[in-house]
């Protein structure tokens, strides 16, 4: 299904931006497999073509260009995970080279209220969690409408994992700071090249810190977001 709700906008632009930290496993101090790898591929789509598939399922969409130059998300091209398929509004002349920029393999960030039952090695993770919409959407004229939408990430971190962070070997609250401040950082730099088409406006709420948890052994950290969509009813129609 092709993205037509805020927390698909959200949550691709999380797992585009963030990039995963090294994981070391405390056994032999070797690192682990990252859980997703970057890739791309390259089109060459025939004329009145609008759909390119994917050979691989992509985790996330990061970005595409035509003949060299970037593709908007959104106002150019819309994206179905499920089906590999990235869908661009109107077709090819039939000259051009696309290539999608995109990552692969298996999720860190996941959508609703975070799993807190796994092992060392599936930690950090990241939920993302849509916490309020305005049902009203406030007409701004004949072709655009908005509607506010808060998110709240929750950073979890196990205490006796660590990771790579700058060359340096971090744990715990020093993992969720970091991670907590990239979210944050990711909005602010790639806002205008990702998002905008769909998001006119941020505003970032709060950074704070959950208490240890000592039975589960987990650090936690949640920052809020909220959101102005615009259009969102427009980009299926």
């Amino acid at each position: 299904m092709y993205f037509e709700e805020p927390e698909d906008i959200i949550l691709n632009f999380v797992r585009s931006r963030i990039t995963e930290l090294v994981r070391r496993n405390k056994d032999d101090d070797a690192n682990l497999a990252n859980r997703q790898t970057a890739d791309s591929q390259t089109f060459n789509p025939s004329a009145l073509q609008t759909d390119l598939v994917l050979t691989n399922t992509p985790v996330s969409i990061v970005n595409i260009t035509v003949d060299g130059s970037p593709a908007y998300a959104y106002q150019e091209y819309n994206i179905d995970l499920d089906n590999k398929t990235i869908k661009f509004n109107t077709g090819f002349v039939g000259t051009e080279e696309v290539i999608v920029n995109y990552f692969k393999g298996s999720d860190w960030v996941f959508p609703d209220k975070p799993r807190d039952d796994l092992k060392r090695d599936s930690y950090p993770r990241i939920a993302c969690i849509q916490l309020t919409e305005n049902p009203d959407f406030i007409e701004l004229g004949s072709t655009e409408t908005n509607e506010i939408v808060s998110f709240q990430f929750d950073i979890l971190a196990y205490k006796d994992q660590t990771c790579i962070i700058d060359t340096e070997k971090k744990e715990g609250v020093d993992v969720v700071n970091y991670l907590a401040r990239k979210i944050i950082n990711a909005f602010k730099d790639y806002w205008v090249s990702d998002v905008l088409y769909v998001i006119r406006d941020i505003d970032f709420i709060s950074n704070e810190p959950i208490p240890f948890d000592e039975i589960l052994n987990i650090f936690r950290r949640t920052v809020d977001i909220q959101f102005t969509f615009r259009n969102m009813r427009k980009l299926t129609s």
